[in-house]
């Protein structure tokens, strides 16, 4: 009976696909073309008969077939055996179906200790772990071996073919995790560094603007803020006072009880007026008995009163060396035609004449220029 060539290509396919195995497309070219010339032949005169030779071609075929799947799966099972990253398979009913030797040394463990047992039960040393052969994410795993270090292992599930089998990569990534620490704890050295470093900064800045002795701002510091606020007071249109504090008899006193007297008195003086001026204010140790109190957006006739409540409150301080304070005022409405350096400059020496009069007029007095 013969065989159409439509018919007998079907039925090889079929013997040559069995379920589940796939033929690279290579093969299964080369094979049609090779039934097609035995075809070809067996209707030659005087040839063998058509079937036997198609038997023998199949038969070659399916041989052939054996071979590449044999070697195939050699292949795949060398590979399984010797990744470096270690890989779990659990089948369907939740059991270990395979374990690669990378696997059973990461987890310290033997293949009889594993395999076919339930994943829940082996692995319940590692939470994480049977949690990921349920499907899940494991993320970083910790494994402490009898004797060993511990090891931080890398869990990854991935389905196999569909939800029921799973296969759970494992990856030691103890020397990362352990440069990641290093990292993370030289990162914040640094930056624990960085933020001491800010602060010795921000305490030099302070001490550069600080007048050692009563803690006030220093000269430096005064003749910057006044420049700054007189550009302030220009924009806005106010008026900036300026007000000079000067010791009475303070050569004398020093004479006549010693410097760490004159000290004290110094830090009196500026303890009033830390108390008694506003945070916008800028107190100042101009230099020896003498200090400047920067007023921004103050009139000449409010500033004139402050500085009669200074004056008065350093006058009645119960000390045992008492003196008092001779005070001039002056007060501006900066203009951006003349520059600012020199209308400071301007400003400090009329509050500077009106001090002098005050010295002139008997002392422990305010004058206002």
């Amino acid at each position: 009976m013969a065989i159409g060539g439509h018919a007998l290509m079907t039925f090889v396919m079929m013997m040559l696909q069995p379920p589940g195995f796939t033929l690279p497309l290579l093969f299964v070219v080369a094979a049609g073309a090779l039934l097609a010339a035995v075809l070809r032949y067996g209707r030659t005169p005087g040839a063998p008969p058509a079937a036997w030779t198609v038997a023998d071609a199949i038969t070659g075929l399916l041989d052939s077939v054996g071979r590449w799947r044999r070697r195939t799966l050699s292949a795949r099972h060398r590979l399984f055996d010797e990744l470096s990253d270690g890989v779990l398979v659990i089948d369907a009913s939740g059991r270990l179906a395979d374990a690669n030797p990378a696997a059973l040394a990461l987890l310290g463990a033997s293949s009889a200790a594993l395999i076919g047992h339930h994943a829940e039960a082996a692995l319940a040393a590692w939470p994480a772990l049977a949690a990921a052969c349920r499907g899940q994410r494991a993320g970083e795993i910790e494994i402490h071996g009898p004797g060993a270090p511990a090891r931080v292992i890398e869990g990854r599930a991935v389905p196999l073919d569909s939800q029921a089998a799973w296969a759970v990569l494992l990856r030691d990534i103890t020397e990362r995790h352990a440069a990641e620490q290093a990292l993370r704890a030289a990162n914040k050295q640094l930056q624990a560094r960085l933020a001491e470093a800010e602060q010795v900064q921000a305490a030099l800045r302070e001490q550069a603007i600080r007048d050692p002795l009563t803690d006030l701002f220093n000269r430096r510091y005064l003749e910057e803020t006044l420049v700054r606020e007189l550009a302030r007071a220009a924009r806005d249109g106010q008026p900036v006072s300026l007000v000079i504090l000067d010791v009475d008899n303070f050569k004398a006193l020093n004479d006549t009880h010693g410097h760490q007297a004159g000290d004290a008195l110094l830090r009196r003086l500026a303890e009033v007026l830390c108390r008694e001026t506003r945070a916008s204010d800028a107190a100042c140790r101009y230099g020896g008995e003498e200090f400047v109190v920067v007023l921004p957006g103050t009139p000449l006739a409010t500033a004139q009163d402050r500085a009669e409540q200074w004056r008065a409150a350093f006058a009645g301080l119960p000390e045992t060396i008492r003196t008092t304070v001779s005070v001039g005022v002056a007060c501006c409405v900066p203009t951006a035609t003349t520059p600012l350096d020199q209308q400071a400059a301007a400003l400090l020496r009329a509050a500077d004449r009106a001090l002098y009069a005050a010295k002139a007029a008997g002392r422990n007095q305010v004058v206002a220029a």
